[in-house]
């Protein structure tokens, strides 16, 4: 794997406890256990308190190896059965393929608590191994590094530590490339034992003395990963196996408030705390009770490292990338289902006059949803939707992404759909900018994404840029240029930061009687934007436009753009979409509720239509069109029968004495001025009745 795609990519550790009820950890509410270093572990990144793994020890160990049901990949029975089959695919096996360096440590459980060959840790993907093949119900253990017994113990408190310094030691060792390490402790699992430093020290007597050994253990793990400096590019998961032991009374934990525990199919027996931190990727001080499981984590942490799940068995996980980053608040399954509904939005639309037998001219990819979807979940749902309207002659498939989504298969699987133009939404280079603006990607994510995109020899390649976002300075901007004109894509596009009337920041405003955005003003982001067009220019690219500039204006064309401009249909699916049908503007119910029961309702899930009469056509083109900076008036004499220097004479005259734009042989050509602040001059073109003012 080369060293720039191997740097690219985040490192995971799972911490399993053995027996851990849901509220034995102080920020799950136990009054006599305290967790520090759990809580600030939860503090610093999301509570999952819909969490489920499986009522005992082995199943759910398979789930979380293979993110399969258990009863679809081990056999059922006693203990003796509880065996992974070698033809089963474990997520060492997905991670090492993609490069990682695979670590488990403590106890397995999988091979029917006994040394099986073939069914040990290092036969089922793991480069390194140190722990006990089986439990410790009897109170000692078979130790054993990789498949070398090094010695047995009867000192159940010796072993959350003895686990932690080889956990530290296997990071320590692998802290330059990627790993994955799966610390799974013995602990709090009848027979129970802590070591001299914390027995005693608990109010929850042995049990919340064990509790409080793991946590402080927890903290060495977080310490060493801090001190190695893999904070920002480290997954952790912290979580139980199963729910607390009853049956060994004040020896087991507590699952309060739920009923019941290990062993049992209530709510207690395998609902169980979990944590997740990544500084940088997961939201800090969240809690979140959407319902995910072990059998997710497979397919989530393969989406993250940009490995392949496997495509030759099923997985019952499901990718929850966007929910454990919060990307989206929607479990893998609501996600799955608004996705359905959107086929059947398309399967509707198609069987309609307007749409039955037509054929896209271009396809497009926006509005942010596409971009999050996985590799699967993307290649599915766009088989689907070819299915029902085939695109395989468009001459345009365009596709917007957020840079921090595009792992490697991403990119694969976005190249395997047809698309022709990638656009990136860069937006600004400056990693503390963008976390002010509340972006979701860094800088280090754009070079790789930009990186892959080259591998992939997309036809057209475009990144945004905007001007005048907060905290926006002069040096700043200008290093956000130099830094293009050094990836020097096919074409670039620069808007200025405008704050819509319906977003939080202009809410803000209005709640603090604030009149002026916290922005750079209109003519700052003009400037800055004038500057970044010549600097383009200088490198040799042309502008097309009021925001885009090409590199190569003879093969790279915006088909999308230039036909929505000149009055294409365009149908839109999904929540919120706008579409133009036959001159009638609509739009889509815009929350996913409301939209997903019109579907299931037999209905088209509108919201809002207004059907345009011909001067309103008119006037719409072109004020598009003056985007471009040129504009035809022979096309609306033809189109429209309209003369629009006539129709426009006093506010075309008024912008030309003001040096904006000029009439040129039956042309409107806009001056590179008029061009950069084109959107603050077409106010007086509208019918005065849809004028407005809902930006500032």
């Amino acid at each position: 794997m080369p060293a720039a795609e191997q740097a690219g990519k985040p490192n995971f550790i799972i911490i399993f406890t053995d027996d851990q009820g849901y509220a034995d950890a102080g920020c799950f509410g136990s009054p006599n256990i305290k967790t520090p270093r759990l809580d600030r572990m939860a503090r610093e990144g999301t509570r999952f308190t819909s969490f489920y793994s499986q009522p005992v020890c082995g199943p759910a160990r398979a789930a979380l190896m293979t993110g399969c049901y258990p009863t679809r990949v081990m056999r059922a029975g006693a203990v003796s059965r509880w065996m992974l089959p070698t033809t089963e695919i474990t997520i060492a096996e997905v991670l090492g393929k993609a490069g990682y360096t695979t670590g488990c440590v403590g106890k397995w459980d999988l091979s029917g608590r006994r040394d099986i060959e073939g069914m040990l840790p290092t036969d089922q993907g793991f480069d390194y191994y140190y722990g006990t093949i089986g439990a410790n119900d009897r109170g000692r253990v078979q130790l054993q590094e990789n498949k070398l017994k090094v010695g047995n113990t009867d000192d159940m408190g010796s072993l959350t530590k003895l686990y932690t310094d080889k956990a530290i030691a296997f990071i320590e060792k692998h802290k330059d490339k990627p790993f994955f390490l799966y610390l799974a402790h013995t602990m709090p699992h009848v027979t129970i034992g802590a070591s001299e430093q914390f027995r005693g020290k608990s109010k929850g007597g042995l049990y919340g003395d064990v509790i409080e050994e793991i946590d402080w253990n927890v903290g060495r793990v977080l310490d060493t990963v801090t001190a190695c400096g893999l904070d920002e590019k480290t997954y952790i998961v912290f979580t139980s196996d199963n729910g607390p032991w009853l049956a060994k009374k004040e020896m087991g934990g507590s699952a309060t408030p739920l009923r019941n525990g290990k062993g049992s199919a209530w709510e207690g027996g395998f609902r169980v705390p979990c944590i997740m931190r990544a500084p940088g990727r997961i939201p800090t001080g969240r809690a979140s009770n959407v319902l995910i499981a072990t059998l997710d984590i497979l397919p989530t942490f393969a989406r993250l490292a940009g490995a392949t799940v496997p495509a030759d068995r099923v997985i019952d996980g499901r990718d929850l990338t966007d929910l454990i980053t919060g990307k989206t608040d929607k479990s893998a399954r609501e996600i799955q289902d608004y996705l359905d509904c959107t086929v059947e939005e398309l399967g509707r639309l198609a069987r309609m006059p307007l749409i039955e037998g037509r054929r896209p001219h271009f396809v497009y990819f926006g509005g942010g949803t596409p971009s999050y979807l996985s590799a699967q979940q993307l290649g599915e749902l766009t088989d689907r939707l070819k299915a029902i309207l085939p695109w395989d002659a468009a001459e345009e498939v365009a596709f917007e992404c957020e840079p921090g989504t595009l792992g490697p298969g991403k990119i694969e699987a976005i190249r395997r759909i047809g698309v022709t133009r990638l656009s990136l939404g860069i937006e600004n280079f400056d990693d503390g900018l963008l976390e002010l603006n509340g972006r979701a990607h860094r800088s280090g994510e754009i070079y790789r994404a930009y990186e892959r995109a080259r591998h992939e020899a997309f036809e057209q390649i475009n990144v945004d840029l905007i001007a005048g976002m907060m905290g926006e300075t002069e040096a700043n901007w200008q290093r956000n240029i130099e830094r293009v004109l050094e990836l020097r894509p096919d074409s670039v596009t620069i808007y200025q930061m405008e704050i819509p009337y319906n977003t939080t920041i202009y809410k803000e405003m209005q709640a603090a009687g604030r009149a002026e955005a916290p922005i750079a003003d209109w003519a700052t982001k003009r400037r800055w934007v004038k500057e970044g067009f010549a600097a383009l220019e200088s490198a040799g690219y042309h502008v097309g436009s009021g925001y885009t500039a090409v590199l190569r204006p003879e093969r790279t064309q915006f088909l999308y753009r230039d036909a929505l401009w000149s009055g294409a249909d365009l149908l839109g699916l999904g929540v919120a979409s706008f579409s133009h049908a036959a001159g009638v503007h609509y739009q889509n119910l815009t929350e996913i509720g409301p939209y997903s029961e019109a579907i299931r309702r037999g209905e088209l899930p509108l919201n809002r239509a207004y059907r345009t009469n011909a001067e309103e056509r008119m006037i719409r083109e072109f004020i598009l069109q003056m985007k471009l900076g040129r504009v035809d008036t022979g096309y609306f004499r033809e189109k429209f029968g309209a003369d629009i220097v006539d129709r426009f004479r006093a506010e075309l005259e008024g912008l030309e004495g003001e040096g904006l734009l000029a009439l040129e042989g039956g042309m409107v050509v806009l001056s590179r001025d008029g061009l950069l602040c084109v959107d603050n001059l077409l106010h007086d073109f509208f019918l005065p009745h849809h004028r407005t003012n809902k930006l500032v």
